[in-house]
């Protein structure tokens, strides 16, 4: 179904307003406050897609591996030792992919950040290999506003089973909170707190995309405001490209979208995204 821009915007507003209502008041809710049958029934798939995918919808996928609503858990214990190099600290969340420790690379002596796969993810076909290239993707764009992402490891147990494997990212090991929260915390910015912000995450959208990369999930929860040292101000760190796909570019410097797919976070999602065509940089722009 094809929408227009201000039909999306009421779209999104219907969705973000009737989150938070039980399945009967949602209907009534949208009957009440929208007359357009499409926009309720649009409004109506993405509450439902939101049912389905459970507290982690709102967290960043790989590709088109599905997200599955498991408890969080924490996989690795302090003190034990992945790949025989990076030493855990401290557990520090868990999202759709998996859970997140802070690690102490004993090889290199500074902290980074690992991120666990979950199994039910690593399950699905070719699911490795689409991770190395995602980690290959990442590693193309060095921006001081994107999250480093270093390399991908694989663990075994001592038995060396692999059903027992553990796969995890080596990324750079942020200090601080994500903007979703300082935004819930403390409410809405000022122009002056809000436009360095909003320069340095255009900056390293504007860095991903020079060398053919689409975030696709471009939101609050994905930007770390890391504080700088002394009075030096804070620094938006953009995250987790989990769902960036390459664009191929053609000889005219025009991008060629090559992934396709309802993927993201409905309320950040640009129209195209909704309705399942492919994403561009204007996706991340808008």
């Amino acid at each position: 179904m094809g929408i227009s821009p201000e039909q999306w915007d009421l779209v999104k507003d219907l969705y973000e307003s009737a989150l938070d209502l039980g399945s009967d008041a949602r209907s009534a809710f949208l009957r009440d406050n929208c007359q357009d049958p499409n926009l309720r029934a649009e409004a109506n798939r993405l509450l439902n897609q939101h049912d389905k995918a459970g507290t982690f919808l709102s967290t960043p996928a790989m590709g088109s591996f599905p997200l599955e609503a498991e408890a969080p858990t924490e996989k690795l214990s302090e003190g034990q030792v992945l790949a025989g190099r990076f030493l855990i600290v401290r557990f520090i969340a868990s999202g759709g992919m998996g859970e997140v420790y802070e690690a102490e690379d004993q090889e290199l002596r500074e902290r980074v950040a690992v991120k666990i796969i979950r199994p039910t993810i690593l399950a699905q076909d070719n699911a490795v290999a689409q991770f190395k290239t995602e980690v290959h993707l990442a590693r193309r764009v060095t921006h001081p506003n994107v999250c480093r992402i270093f390399d991908l490891f694989r663990h075994r147990l001592d038995d060396g089973s692999a059903q027992d494997e553990t796969v995890f990212i080596s990324m750079e090991l942020l200090h601080g909170k994500t903007l979703e929260t300082r935004l819930r915390e403390s409410g809405r910015m000022s122009m002056s707190e809000a436009l360095p912000l909003a320069g340095q995450m255009a900056s390293a959208l504007a860095a991903a995309h020079e060398v053919g990369i689409v975030h696709r999930d471009f939101k609050p929860g994905n930007v770390v405001l890391v504080e700088g040292p002394g009075s030096c101000a804070e620094r938006a760190v953009v995250t987790d490209f989990g769902l960036a796909l390459q664009s191929l570019t053609s000889d005219e410097g025009g991008f060629h979208p090559t992934g396709q797919g309802v993927l993201g976070t409905p309320a950040y999602m640009s129209p195209e995204q909704i309705e399942g065509r492919p994403a561009t940089a204007a996706s991340d722009v808008y």
